[in-house]
């Protein structure tokens, strides 16, 4: 791979948050550096199919470099496509890490270095990110758009529970997702460029309600989706590669409705019975995908904060690693307890692949926006 700088720019334009999301939805493979005039060093990160793998400061290596990195609020960067040969040494996803790390720089728990020009200029250095966790979607597919809608501040886009088949991406602005519950709206995401209103069950099931929420924040401008396109297409393909997609989109939904259970207090193992075993323990080299023909599968993350019940999966749901979603779930970052009568048919990995290629740009990019959801939304359920 020839090294070429392919990106380049102030980080007071584009933060690093910003930045790694951006190589992550192209699935660059390179690395990336930071330049702070209060080191003498660049800070690097190095990115494979735009997930970190390694990175290093002059005194840190891995996620603590990148952490860190998150509190060099100005200076330039630039990235050079290149191969790397780092070892995998960051096992956690891109999403996980930037929301983390925001989340950390906003309660003060990274310390924050400017330069002279933001000083000059006024600007506060705590605030210089501008911190936001909008998640942003693959590069917009034009060709799929067939008008554009303008929303203004606090305009519903979506309601909960209503029904319709409408599917937009955002062109620009941010738009907010919100959960109803017990105790009133629960912000769960909010969503930037490239982000989809709308996903996978509304080509597949238009008859389902809405599960969440959409609320433009400023001024929001959509482009509308051909669903009659995308839903043809998705006629065609295999009937267990469908199942595939909505178990996916199932568990998205799941994951949501479990992170405002624990907004609301409800104790993180609530649900889980206690006369289940582990069939694939977190971090298991396990290669196999698995179609669920009876009984039940719990997903349980091993945190800093202990073991944490995540969903509780069933007929017709997958277990196991497809190898084109990158879900943050088992089995490098969840394990999978078994009910009694769990019963398992074996997937045909090769096959999912070949029907995941024939698949139009839009519905990739709707695809890798839902994984990129549902790893987000784990991650702050977990955090």
């Amino acid at each position: 791979m020839e090294n070429k700088t392919v990106l380049a720019g102030n980080l007071t334009f584009l933060t690093l948050g910003d930045l790694l999301q951006l190589l992550g939805t192209d699935n660059r493979t390179g690395v990336l550096r930071i330049i702070n005039p209060h080191f003498k060093d660049p800070g690097l990160i190095y990115i494979k199919s735009g997930n970190p793998v390694d990175a290093q400061t002059s005194d840190k290596t891995g996620v603590d470099a990148i952490y860190a990195l998150f509190g060099w609020v100005s200076g330039k960067f630039e990235f050079n496509s290149e191969e790397v040969k780092h070892q995998d040494v960051i096992k956690k996803r891109m999403m996980a890490i930037v929301l983390d790390a925001l989340r950390v720089l906003d309660e003060g728990g990274i310390e924050t270095f400017g330069d002279a020009s933001a000083k000059e200029s006024g600007q506060d250095i705590k605030s210089a990110p501008a911190i936001t966790t909008a998640i942003k979607g693959p590069f917009v597919e034009y060709s799929s758009v067939v008008d554009e809608d303008e929303y203004t501040d606090g305009a519903t886009i979506v309601a909960q529970g209503r029904h319709g088949n409408w599917l937009w991406v955002i062109l620009e602005g941010i738009v907010d997702i919100f959960k109803q519950t017990e105790h009133g709206q629960a912000l769960v995401s909010s969503s930037g460029t490239g982000a989809f209103i709308g996903g996978l069950t509304t080509i597949l099931q238009p008859e389902n309600s809405r599960s969440a929420s959409a609320v433009a924040r400023g001024t929001v401008q959509l482009g509308v989706i051909d669903t009659q396109q995308l839903s043809s297409e998705m006629s065609t393909i295999d009937p267990e590669f469908k199942k595939v997609l909505l178990s996916l989109d199932n568990r998205f939904r799941k994951i949501s409705s479990r992170y405002t259970d624990i907004l609301n207090g409800h104790n993180k193992f609530d649900g889980l019975p206690l006369n289940i075993k582990p069939m694939i323990r977190q971090g298991d080299d396990v290669q196999k995908v698995f179609t669920i023909l009876n009984g039940e599968a719990h997903i349980v993350r091993k945190s800093k904060n202990g073991m944490i019940y995540l969903m509780t999966l069933g007929k017709g749901d997958f277990i196991g690693r497809v190898p084109f979603l990158n879900i943050d779930h088992e089995p490098s970052f969840a394990s999978v307890f078994a009910s009694e009568d769990l019963k398992l048919g074996i997937l045909d990995t090769e096959k999912l692949i070949e029907e995941y290629t024939k698949l139009s740009v839009t519905i990739k990019n709707i695809i890798e926006y839902t994984t990129v959801c549902l790893s987000a939304t784990t991650s702050r359920a977990c955090a």
